[in-house]
């Protein structure tokens, strides 16, 4: 069932209406996915944080949820299709659509440090000024740029294709549970795998839950994500003193 009350409403050449709606046209095909423009919903979005008092990371994650989700059809559109297939057969292999989805989501890549500056600005997270800790890199491994998870995280959706598309607020994934499991995994000095948070069988709602939730805790220093020289291997260390 969808839920529109007290939701942002987007106005496109074709439709104006919350985001969850637009994909619920989507799917019954009454909307053509190739005529919505991603970028302008992404615009209105961003702008839409700018003049929000205060702003819900769970509604920011709702937001990439849904684009993923249209993103991810539209992909699919524009590939050529030179044999007709049986409806049951249609789904294109991921790995042929990463180029056209990547070119619509790269429009998000600042996205989460726009949901991650304004949550910092509504909850007072650090005085004007302050910086977070900067980890000491250890030997043999070698931090992460945001540039670098960004692109890891591209990988993880495309991944995440073959799972069934659901709505965030219907899975129930919160970002503060996120936070507070990555908390408990790396305490202690543990260290938790890059491919065992991200497990093969999350949705893209999950996906993009955790991965705002690691983003966050990045930004408060709390948590740093190396990978290892030698193996490749990406870790998550509470406090990265040692990789063995």
């Amino acid at each position: 069932m969808i839920t529109t009350t007290n939701q942002q409403s987007y106005s496109l050449d074709t439709f104006e209406g919350p985001l969850d709606f637009l994909w619920y046209l989507v799917q019954k095909n009454e909307i053509d996915i190739y005529e919505i423009a991603i970028q302008d919903i992404t615009a209105q979005f961003l702008s839409h944080l700018d003049q929000a008092m205060e702003l819900s990371m769970d509604k920011g994650a709702e937001f990439l949820s849904v684009a993923a989700s249209l993103m991810l059809v539209k992909s699919r559109s524009l590939l050529p299709q030179e044999t007709l297939l049986d409806e049951e057969e249609q789904e294109l292999d991921p790995k042929f659509a990463i180029i056209h989805q990547l070119v619509d989501y790269c429009k998000f890549k600042g996205l989460a440090k726009a949901l991650s500056d304004k949550e910092e600005e509504a909850q007072g997270f650090f005085h004007r000024g302050v910086r977070p800790p900067v980890l000491e890199k250890p030997p043999g491994v070698e931090h992460l740029s945001l540039e670098e998870l960004s692109g890891m995280f591209e990988e993880l959706i495309v991944r995440a294709a073959d799972n069934p598309i659901s709505l965030i607020h219907e899975e129930e994934w919160r970002i503060s549970d996120k936070i507070r499991y990555l908390r408990r995994q790396t305490e202690g000095g543990q260290r938790l795998s890059f491919k065992q948070l991200f497990s093969i069988n999350m949705s893209r709602g999950e996906l993009i839950v955790t991965f705002l939730a690691l983003l966050e805790l990045m930004k408060l220093g709390g948590i740093g994500v190396v990978q290892e020289t030698e193996t490749g291997e990406v870790w998550i260390l509470s406090q990265p003193d040692q990789v063995q």
